[in-house]
């Protein structure tokens, strides 16, 4: 018989703990912030590379598909590759039981009427968003929306984002299902890929100076 009081559990993808999937959504607080600060070394540069997108959706999981050729590589302490593709309010939870992250590289495919297969690669600016709105979002989250914009809206809000968090957007061609990518989304998958390990090697290299 099923334990009605056992709390359902998940595999942390960034430290292999296990954590509650359900729990009381709220900030963290002032003390919480400084405890999980504290675990982090002085100077440490620890990056989050992030794919978001939903599986089988041709161009739309380009993003999943980053991070899976990141993850063939071997990689530095400090720097996590992980699909974060599944609920924001689980990815909130598990950000804020880790040391906070100094960078965030967050990537997927986001239609936006630019030229298909376009790569873009800019800081991540908070659209102003109604307290309405923003409870519309984390009700999308629940029900099981996978949205780039509305994970970085909700870890925003709840103080789980890092330090300072970059955006790379393709603009995807094909969005029907089925496996594999269109050519113009294979095209930019390459691109993004240069681009986002350029990225991490240059906060590598500003750690080292």
């Amino acid at each position: 018989m099923t334990d009605h009081h056992q709390v359902e559990r998940i595999i942390d993808p960034l430290s292999g703990w296990l954590w509650p999937s359900h729990a009381r959504l709220q900030p963290r607080t002032k003390h919480q912030r400084d405890v999980t600060e504290q675990q982090r070394s002085p100077g440490e540069q620890r990056v989050l590379v992030a794919g978001i997108g939903y599986t089988n959706l041709r161009d739309l999981s380009l993003g999943p598909a980053l991070v899976t050729r990141l993850q063939s590589d071997q990689w530095p302490a400090g720097v996590v590759i992980a699909d974060l593709s599944y609920s924001p309010i689980d990815v909130l939870f598990q950000l804020q039981a880790v040391p906070r992250f100094s960078r965030g590289i967050f990537v997927g495919a986001v239609p936006r009427g630019r030229p298909p297969g376009s790569v873009m690669v800019m800081p991540w600016n908070p659209p102003m968003v109604t307290p309405d709105e923003l409870q519309s979002r984390v009700s999308e989250a629940v029900t099981g929306v996978i949205d780039l914009e509305n994970l970085l809206l909700i870890l925003d809000h709840f103080g789980a984002l890092p330090d300072e968090v970059i955006v790379v957007e393709i603009e995807p061609f094909d969005q029907s299902w089925g496996d594999g990518f269109s050519a113009l989304g294979e095209a930019a998958l390459d691109e993004a890929e240069r681009r986002v390990r350029a990225l991490i090697q240059q906060v590598l290299a500003t750690t080292e100076t």
